[in-house]
């Protein structure tokens, strides 16, 4: 995953999840950084990264991080949380911030659904 690609999956997830949580801007540089990272900034001022993990770190493949008011990066680690995978990733992004859970969508043949057997 490129860190464009990063940032287009948390800006349509929040877009998706109608939260007050803003993306940060990316510096031109943090583009080519390792591991790969992305900063959202809460309404109350506290900042939430979204960190690649290390090869040493399998078999998670990401961490949440909640620091503590200020800049992004700038206040104190508050809570840190593996993610073995990116769909992981943000079920642990949207419980984070505290979005509900939808109703889940079924699809399917069964019954009820008019189809035969």
């Amino acid at each position: 995953m490129t860190a464009q690609q990063l940032d287009d999956l948390l800006r349509a997830s929040l877009e998706l999840w109608q939260c007050a949580a803003v993306l940060a801007p990316r510096a031109r540089d943090d583009a080519m950084q390792a591991p790969l990272q992305a900063w959202l900034v809460l309404p109350d001022g506290t900042s939430l990264a979204v960190i690649e993990a290390a090869l040493d770190d399998e078999p998670f493949h990401w961490w949440l991080q909640w620091h503590g008011q200020g800049a992004p990066g700038a206040g104190p680690v508050l809570r840190r949380k593996p993610c073995a995978s990116t769909l992981g990733l943000l079920r642990s992004l949207r419980e984070g911030l505290g979005v509900a859970a939808v109703a889940r969508v079924r699809i399917g043949i069964g019954a009820g659904s008019g189809g035969t057997p």
